[in-house]
């Protein structure tokens, strides 16, 4: 359950963020740029880390339940 909550909770700062940037061309400074790269990054890593463990969960075929 608590992977869930902070899973939203970061669904929810991502929106902010997008929303707090737009319209891009008044509000992306370099002063803006890093906080929202650390977010989008932290959501680019997050997505991978997801995307490696279906490849691996899939590759273990559906014998194994570990996953």
């Amino acid at each position: 359950m608590r992977a869930r909550a902070r899973a939203g909770n970061f669904d929810f700062g991502v929106t902010r963020v997008v929303a707090a940037l737009s319209p891009l061309d008044r509000r992306l400074t370099p002063a803006t740029w890093a906080p929202a790269c650390r977010c989008l990054l932290a959501l680019a890593e997050l997505s991978a880390k997801q995307l490696v463990h279906m490849t691996v969960c899939r590759a273990a075929g559906p014998v194994q339940h570990a996953c």
